[in-house]
This record gives structure tokens, C-alpha cells and sequence, in this order.
């Protein structure tokens, strides 16, 4: 147990998905007390014996000092909040909202405005991890990335959010968050286009791509996305880690972003239309690393016989 000098013990979490249920045992076993709800009654009943199990949005907020959530993207925050048995109905004035979803900066913005109307406090944080995000967050490897107003609030949320998390840093105003993990994930997703193209075309030329990962990881070619994703690739494992359809969204954000600050992003413009290709073929599910399957399909060429 190590709840640090806070007094927020009462955590509630929304969202019990890839990330929100290995967050939520960690808070368990850091001895919070915690409180879930989603909207997926079996993942709820996992819980059984370890959380208090809400019933509602409002009735989690009702029952909480901190409210984590992990949710889709900005639509769901909004209506978890705002509809009418969200949180902003149950948390008492005071609380705090920490968000660890993926919503990009304006909306986090707006969330903050509105909810400092209601008197409760915003957090804005996201998640990254330096290897596949479920088993990083199953091992309490995560980095957490905040942003916030108040740097007093950062000092009082920093125990919980390194319950479940490696790292925590603090990246300036509400918002700020959210740019550093949307420019993460483009980062990411254009290394991993590059090692698709690259290792496709070995195999075209009939090199095992088991020899190309091999020679890469330890030459000028060797990234992030060749070490976690080229093996998942040549073992045709497409479990679902970060999903095709929260992949389009994300990039989707950064997209949105970039047009408002007139920007020219043309690499990124490419990897929304290859994961729009993915979602096309009905890929939606699958971890993010299918849109392989586009190239393939395009090629006559598999990374895997599988």
C-alpha cells in the first residue's frame, strides 16, 4: 500500500477497457478505494470482490474523491460528464476529473472550462508506454503525461497517477497533454509504415522477414515500431492492443489541429488515408498493426503465410 500524503482515497473509474482495467487493479493494489462502472456488465462483474461496482455514471461520481476516466475519445467524455446522470451531477464540488483518454487539446480545453463551472477540478493527462500499451499497462510501466493550471494540482494527483505509471511529467496547461501524445502516436505510425514498406519489399525479393527483423534491430533501420511490431507481424498476431478504429481518431485529431494551425503534414495526410483503407477492409478491431493487410492485399505479398 503506498497512498503517499493524499487524502483522495475514494478513486472511481470509468472505462475498463485494454487500459482502464489493468489502471483500475493497480489502484486496488495500492490500497485506494476504488469504484468502476462501463457500460459492459461482464467486464463489471470481473470486478466483483476487489471494487465497489457503481451502477451509474452519477452514482460512481456520488461515491468518489477522483474520477479516472478511459474512454474512446472525446464524444464519450463529453456525455459521461455532461448527459444528464454524468459525473458532473454526483462528484462533489471540488473533486477531480483526471482524463487519460485520448480527446486532443481544444476538447480537453472545453472540458476544463465547463467543469471548472461546476467547481470541479480538470486534469488533462494521456498515456504512452515503451512497449505494447496493454502489457505495459498490465506491468505498471506507463508514462503519464499531465497537463493542468495549477501545479499544486499536479502535486496532488501525482500518488495516484503513480499507482499504475513509471513515469509522470508534467507538460504545462490543460491541453498540453494531449499535443504531446497525439504528435507520439503520428510519430509512431509513420515509423511503422515505413517498417511495413520496408520489410514487404525484402519479402517481395524473397528474404525471410524474420532476417530482415534480425540485421534491422541492431542497424541505422532499428525503431520502436520494428522491435514491438515486426514480430507481432511475422506471427500474424493482430490481438487487439490499440485498435485500427482508435488509431483513425487519433490521427484524426492531429489532423484537425494541423488544419486549424495551417499546417503541412503530408506523411501524416497518407497514414489517415492508408488507416481509412484498413477500416474500409473491416479491420476496425483488430490492433492497429493490420493495415499491413492493405498492402498486402495491394502487393500480392505477405509478411506472414499466416
Amino acid at each position: 500500500m503506498h497512498l503517499g500524503c493524499s487524502l483522495l482515497t475514494k478513486i472511481g473509474i470509468i472505462g475498463l477497457g485494454v487500459i482502464g482495467s489493468r489502471v483500475s487493479k493497480h489502484l486496488i493494489n495500492a490500497g485506494y478505494q476504488v469504484i468502476v462502472h462501463d457500460i459492459r456488465s461482464d467486464i463489471m462483474e470481473s470486478f466483483k470482490g476487489l471494487a465497489t461496482i457503481a451502477s451509474s455514471v452519477r452514482q460512481l461520481g456520488e461515491l468518489s474523491d477522483i474520477v479516472l476516466l478511459t474512454l474512446p475519445g472525446p464524444k464519450e467524455v463529453y456525455e459521461v460528464l455532461f448527459n444528464p446522470d454524468g459525473i458532473v451531477y454526483g462528484l462533489r464540488r471540488g473533486g477531480i476529473v483526471i482524463n487519460l483518454s485520448t480527446v486532443g487539446p481544444r476538447a480537453a480545453a472545453d472540458f476544463w472550462r465547463q467543469l471548472k463551472s461546476y467547481g470541479i477540478k480538470y486534469v488533462d493527462a494521456a498515456v504512452t508506454a515503451p512497449y505494447m500499451g496493454y502489457l505495459a499497462a498490465e506491468k505498471g510501466d506507463l508514462t503519464v503525461m499531465v497537463g493542468c493550471d495549477d501545479i499544486m494540482l499536479f502535486n496532488e494527483v501525482q500518488g495516484v497517477l503513480r499507482s499504475f505509471s513509471k513515469k509522470v511529467i508534467y507538460t504545462g496547461p490543460v491541453g498540453t497533454a494531449q499535443v504531446v501524445k497525439l504528435a507520439n502516436n503520428v510519430m509512431s505510425a509513420v515509423a511503422y509504415l515505413g517498417v511495413i514498406e520496408g520489410t514487404l519489399w525484402a519479402v517481395k525479393h524473397g528474404v525471410d522477414p524474420k532476417v530482415v527483423y534480425e540485421v534491422v534491430k541492431d542497424g541505422s533501420g532499428d525503431s520502436w515500431a520494428l522491435r514491438n511490431r515486426l514480430p507481432r507481424l511475422i506471427e500474424g498476431d493482430f490481438r487487439p492492443g490499440f485498435k485500427t478504429g482508435l488509431m483513425l481518431k487519433d490521427v484524426g485529431l492531429f489532423l484537425e489541429e494541423a488544419r486549424e494551425l495551417k499546417m503541412f503534414t503530408p506523411v501524416v495526410c497518407l497514414v489517415h488515408q492508408l488507416i481509412q483503407a484498413a477500416m474500409a477492409l473491416g479491420l476496425e478491431e483488430l490492433d492497429w498493426g493490420a493495415v499491413v493487410k492493405v498492402y498486402e492485399t495491394v502487393n500480392k505479398v505477405k509478411v506472414s503465410p499466416r
